[in-house]
């Protein structure tokens, strides 16, 4: 059997495989190599650390200047206001009154004394605003004396006022004409009839309780005659606090009047 004989490569062909195998070698640990930082490089190298991003900036918000000059308060205050319900003070004495009587001869106008007759003049007030006198008759007449005029027996139903109050004396006097004082109904009693004098009736002062005085209209009280009428008589001035302070007297005044008088 014939024998096959295996061929030897030549030098020149071995060499240059060497020479490959070498250019190899070099490229192999070059790529092993850093880059010159230390850091690998190729695509298996990891990232580099990233940096956070920098915090945005925000613009204050604009604020108003700041006035150095300090401001100017009032020194002096004002009082808080009073309260709805503050009690207001009684006054130390009445305010001035005045009863105007309308009568058929003319007008009187008399001064009345609320400080010195308290009683008498809330009495003759509560009459007036009951319209009272109106109608009435001067039912006595005594020239250089008195004219006298308020019977309860022309004004009333019954003959009666239904009630009466006590004389007040003062330091009030019948010194001259123009007084005006209530009759006595019985003994320190008296009700709705009053008189104006014609002349000064000093020894009465303490008969009859005074309560004014005529200011305008002498002339007219000279004048009346026996039935002459009154048409009217009305209250000038504030009668609050009067007709406060005898509230309880009033409204038992009231009650008596109350169906009793004639025409009302």
């Amino acid at each position: 059997m014939p024998m096959t004989l295996r061929r030897c490569r030549p030098a020149s062909f071995l060499n240059a495989i060497a020479i490959v195998a070498t250019v190899m070698l070099v490229v192999a640990c070059g790529e092993g190599k850093g880059t010159g930082d230390g850091a690998p490089s190729g695509a298996g190298a990891p990232a580099a650390a990233s940096r956070p991003a920098p915090a945005p900036v925000v613009d204050p918000e604009p604020t108003a200047p700041v006035d150095p000059t300090p401001a100017v308060t009032d020194p002096t205050p004002s009082p808080p206001p009073a309260p709805a319900d503050a009690v207001v003070a009684a006054p130390d004495s009445y305010p001035p009154l005045f009863a105007v009587v309308k009568t058929t001869r003319g007008t009187i106008r008399i001064k009345l004394y609320p400080n010195e007759a308290q009683m008498t003049v809330a009495n003759f007030v509560n009459l007036c605003r009951h319209h009272y006198y109106d109608g009435l008759t001067w039912h006595y007449v005594q020239p250089a004396f008195k004219i006298s005029t308020g019977d309860p027996a022309q004004a009333t139903k019954s003959g009666s006022l239904g009630y009466f109050i006590n004389h007040e004396f003062s330091k009030l006097s019948h010194d001259s004409e123009g007084c005006v004082s209530m009759s006595a109904a019985e003994l320190h009693k008296v009700d709705s009839m009053f008189f104006i004098t014609l002349a000064a009736m000093p020894g009465t002062d303490l008969k009859y309780s005074m309560f004014g005085r005529v200011v305008e209209g002498m002339d007219v009280v000279r004048a009346v005659q026996l039935n002459d009428r009154v048409d009217s008589i009305t209250i000038e001035g504030d009668t609050t606090w009067l007709m406060l302070d005898y509230a309880p007297e009033i409204a038992t005044w009231d009650r008596m009047l109350e169906g009793n008088l004639r025409g009302r």
